[in-house]
């Protein structure tokens, strides 16, 4: 009973001390997920088809007749506001973890209280390890938050995965969110404890994120089968004709999705149209072309979420690690 006083004691004297980082970081991250809410409902609001979004994509805003409308708005809402929420979550959980996790050790060395409050924690790991324990649940209650409402928006922006696909911004919601703020604490944390300022730590450690992010954007890229680069966004082929050999190999490329279009404007998903193949076809890619018009819609939702899981692991894992490289950079600080 003592000890867990102890910690809720030590949290909230943590908290208390950063609390000017801590009520930033919390605004920041609920005005970002109460609008990707926001967007969310307007877009659903619209009542836009996937019918009208395809008929845009594939034949242009002067040939949709009624459809032109309702498409236009929806696709401004999307373009306009809700892609500045997704800039927004491109930089949100680093800033959550650099602004908590620099002052965490930094400010103490900067301060020159280093060495009273780790000689009355009894050691220095205890500090850190205190210091951490409710910074690190902040950080993970912040981006789980923006993490699941951006999740939502980008569903709906997808438009049923024909306007949007969701691989393009596959680390701007869901668990690659824990991750990037897990990566930002790390980074805030070490880098704060090695120069011991705080506003010279957060450029460095600012800069250091960027590069990350980066190189994460070109691995993103790089993750993608080959196919993709040789595909627009949204492809239409007419029925019975115009196809290249290769892109009939490309339709049951499992990376790959597609969506099949009847010549009276139903839509078919793969499994849907591969149902209506008649038994003992031998080259199914080619019947389904040969009947449908074929819509290509980008990288699967199981590549999507491979990729997810691989930034989710990289990133994660090397916040993680800088993270308990803190402690040993702690033990050997000269506090002045």
């Amino acid at each position: 009973m003592a000890t867990l006083a102890g910690a809720v004691t030590s949290a909230r004297l943590t908290l208390k001390v950063h609390r000017f980082e801590v009520l930033a970081v919390s605004v920041a991250a609920i005005v970002v997920a109460a609008s990707s809410l926001i967007v969310t409902y307007r877009l659903n609001a619209v009542g836009v088809t996937t019918h009208c979004l395809v008929a845009w994509l594939t034949s242009g805003p002067d040939s949709v007749g009624a459809c032109a409308d309702p498409v236009s708005r929806w696709a401004s809402i999307n373009e306009d506001e809700a892609g500045k929420i997704a800039a927004a979550m491109a930089l949100l959980p680093w800033a959550i973890g650099l602004l908590v996790g620099v002052p965490l050790v930094g400010r103490e060395l900067e301060a020159r209280t280093a060495a009273m409050a780790w000689s009355l924690s009894g050691s220095r790991r205890r500090w850190l390890a205190g210091r951490l324990g409710p910074v690190l649940l902040l950080v993970l209650g912040l981006s789980v938050v923006g993490g699941v409402a951006m999740a939502i928006l980008e569903t709906a922006r997808s438009g049923d995965g024909v306007w949007h696909n969701l691989y393009q911004d596959a680390e701007l919601f869901g668990a690659p969110v824990v991750a990037h703020a897990l990566a930002g604490l790390g980074i805030g944390v070490l880098v704060g404890a090695l120069m011991g300022r705080t506003l010279p730590a957060l450029i460095v450690g600012g800069l250091v994120a960027i590069v990350l992010f980066n190189v994460g954007q070109i691995e993103h890229q790089a993750y993608l089968p080959a196919s993709v680069f040789d595909n627009p966004n949204v492809m239409a082929v007419p029925v019975g004709g115009g196809v290249n050999p290769d892109d009939v190999k490309l339709v049951m490329d499992p990376d790959l999705d597609y969506r099949f279009q009847t010549s009276d404007g139903q839509l078919l998903t793969r499994e849907a149209a591969i149902a209506t193949v008649p038994a003992g076809t031998t080259d199914v890619a080619s019947w389904l072309v040969t009947h449908y018009a074929l819509i290509f819609e980008g990288p699967s939702t199981a590549l999507t979420s491979s990729w997810q899981l691989a930034e989710t692991v990289g990133f994660g894992g090397l916040g993680g690690l800088l993270v308990l490289l803190t402690f040993p950079v702690v033990e050997r600080a000269r506090p002045t």
